[in-house]
């Protein structure tokens, strides 16, 4: 992948490109994309700060290894791998947790199949949009 986008030739001056890679390869692609590709984070953890927080990698954790980027509330987190998923509060807590670090973060929200059939696209996302909202101010 960084090969590829590395030749992929000039990239619009109006855009930024952004690729989330797992953690195992955050610090490959951050060394080996070129200046203008920034390597992001797949996800930041509920936690703050430095601890013992087996497996998760904090906001501060991944500015300090020079991470900027990282999403937040991808659908796979929120419906979960065989247990239960993430809530849009967790997604709110995780989000502003790396906004107050200084990282940028790419929040994302939308529906499942069944919410799009049954016409509550709008809700759902109106719902993971608020949780933010309101963890962000405080």
């Amino acid at each position: 992948m960084v090969r590829v986008l590395n030749a992929a030739g000039p990239l619009s001056a109006n855009s930024e490109v952004v690729i989330a890679v797992p953690s195992i390869h955050l610090a490959y692609a951050k060394a080996n994309f070129r200046p203008e590709i920034a390597a992001c984070a797949e996800d930041v953890a509920f936690k703050k700060g430095y601890g013992a927080y087996t497996g998760e990698q904090t906001a501060e954790i991944l500015v300090d290894s020079g991470i900027e980027w990282t999403l937040t509330g991808h659908s796979e987190r929120r419906v979960g791998f065989g247990c239960p998923g993430e809530t849009s509060e967790v997604v709110g807590v995780k989000t502003k947790n790396a906004i107050d670090q200084g990282m940028r973060v790419i929040a994302c929200i939308g529906e499942q199949l069944a919410d799009r059939e049954a016409g509550t696209t709008m809700d759902v996302c109106a719902e993971q949009l608020g949780a933010i909202k309101v963890t962000l101010k405080h």
